[in-house]
C-alpha cells in the first residue's frame, strides 16, 4: 500500500574485459533513489527469460518491504568526500600498493559513518571502528578528533585473487545526532566487515528509515583499481 516512485537499487553486471570479471559496474552507484514515500528495506527478486519476436526477454519480478521516510530533507545539509584521485595501483606486496587517502567534509556538526563498498562483494565500515571511536564533526575544527588516528591507519588497495582490475566505493552518512549504526552481521563477521552488499544494503536501510530525513544526508564515491604490470 505504500507507493514509492524510486527506490534503493542493487544492480550487479559481470562485464568480461580481457579475464576480468568487473562485479562492481552498477552497485551503489546512486546509493538512494530517494522517494517521498518511503525507503526499500528488504526485496525478493526473481528473474524470468523468454522469447518474443525471436528475441530474448528478459523480465525482473520484485517483492518489496517498504518503511516510510519521516520528516523532509535539508536542502543545506550536505557532506563530500574528497579524493586526490580516482585510479590506484594494487602490488602484490600489499605494502607498497598505494595508499587510499582521503578527506570528509560536512556544512554542519554531525557525526560521520563511512563505509568501503569492496570489490570482494563485501562492506566494511571505516569510521568509527575499535580504534577510532569519536566520529564527530565539528565544523569550526581545522583538524577533527578522529583525523589524527585515520592518518596514522594505512588503508592500501588491493584485488580479489585473479582480477587485474576492479571498482570499490565510499559511502559516507553524515547524521546531525549520535544514532550509531548497530548490526549483527558485523558482529559475526567480525573486523567490521559485512560479508556482502545485499545484506549491507538492508542493515543500512534498517538504521536510516529510523533517522528523520533533516537529520542526515549521504554521498558516495566510487574509485578504479588496477594491477600493476609485471615487468
Amino acid at each position: 500500500g505504500t507507493k514509492v516512485t524510486e527506490e534503493v537499487f542493487r544492480s550487479v553486471s559481470e562485464v568480461q574485459t580481457l579475464k576480468n570479471v568487473n562485479e562492481f559496474n552498477d552497485v551503489f552507484k546512486k546509493f538512494t533513489r530517494s522517494s517521498t514515500y518511503g525507503k526499500i528495506i528488504d526485496e525478493t527478486v526473481t528473474y524470468e527469460t523468454k522469447l518474443e519476436n525471436n528475441y530474448p526477454l528478459y523480465i525482473a519480478n520484485i517483492e518489496a518491504s517498504v518503511v516510510e521516510e519521516k520528516g523532509e530533507a535539508d536542502p543545506n545539509f550536505k557532506a563530500e568526500i574528497i579524493l586526490p584521485k580516482t585510479k590506484f595501483i594494487a602490488r602484490d606486496d600489499i605494502e607498497k600498493s598505494d595508499k587510499i587517502e582521503f578527506k570528509l567534509w560536512a556544512s554542519d556538526d554531525c557525526y560521520l559513518y563511512l563505509f568501503n563498498v569492496m570489490s570482494n562483494d563485501s562492506v566494511y565500515l571505516i569510521l568509527p571502528n575499535e580504534i577510532i571511536q569519536d566520529n564527530s564533526y565539528k565544523v569550526d575544527k581545522t583538524i577533527q578528533n578522529y583525523q589524527k588516528l585515520i592518518s596514522g591507519l594505512r588503508f592500501s588497495v588491493g584485488l580479489p585473487e585473479g582480477k587485474d582490475y576492479a571498482l570499490e566505493g565510499l559511502l559516507l552518512i553524515a547524521v546531525k545526532d549520535k544514532i550509531d549504526f548497530k548490526s549483527d552481521l558485523i558482529e559475526q563477521t567480525g573486523n567490521g566487515i559485512i560479508a556482502t552488499y545485499k545484506s549491507a544494503l538492508t542493515e543500512i536501510m534498517k538504521w536510516l528509515v529510523a533517522i528523520p530525513q533533516n537529520r542526515r544526508t549521504e554521498c558516495f564515491t566510487s574509485f578504479e583499481i588496477i594491477r600493476a604490470e609485471i615487468n
